[in-house]
């Protein structure tokens, strides 16, 4: 298979550059950091503009056997690589939405849970849970303890929607005060 790669396939190709903004993240697939490998003038000054003009750089490649669509971005650390999904992967919506009128009284409830819940986004945050208790779980077997299921917090059906908001935005009102 290498040898039927081109010199052109063993690059990143830079076809053109295009607004962030202009992408919707679902054609993002992996995010990887690109290293200079000796050319680090060339690599900052890439960078560089590309920040200063606010653009990302669409390329393509061939990694292992499939040829990728990228985008090059510019961040505070460098250039970052996304490999993309082109158009032909993404799957359309499994069915089409209902026409829905929306009370307005529901719409400004949602407005209110929203805004109450809106902060800075913090990666350190948001923890893989579920991970974490798989390796307990192991733990725990490994040492020849029982597993036990977790308790699960909160699930239910929604019986009416403008109670459900109801309790969504006193429960969140609490956490901002």
């Amino acid at each position: 298979m290498e040898k039927l790669k081109t010199e052109k396939d063993k690059t990143i190709y830079i076809l053109n550059f295009v607004s962030l903004s202009e992408i919707d993240p679902i054609y993002y697939e992996k995010t990887y950091y690109v290293a200079p490998d000796g050319s680090d003038r060339a690599y900052m000054l890439l960078a560089e503009a590309m920040k200063n003009e606010g653009k990302v750089a669409i390329a393509k490649t061939v990694l292992g056997t499939k040829e990728k669509l990228l985008t090059i971005r510019s961040t505070g650390a460098g250039l970052l690589i996304e490999t993309m999904f082109f158009e032909e992967e993404i799957k359309t919506m499994p069915r089409p939405i209902g026409d829905v009128n929306l009370n307005e009284q529901e719409l400004q409830m949602a407005r209110i849970l929203i805004n109450n819940m809106t902060a800075e986004f913090k990666p350190e945050k948001y923890k893989d849970e579920y991970t974490m208790r798989m390796k307990e779980a192991i733990m725990r077997k490994v040492n020849g303890a029982e597993i036990v299921q977790p308790q699960q917090e909160g699930a239910g059906a929604i019986a009416n929607l403008m109670e459900a908001l109801q309790q969504s935005i006193k429960a969140t009102e609490q956490w901002v005060q």
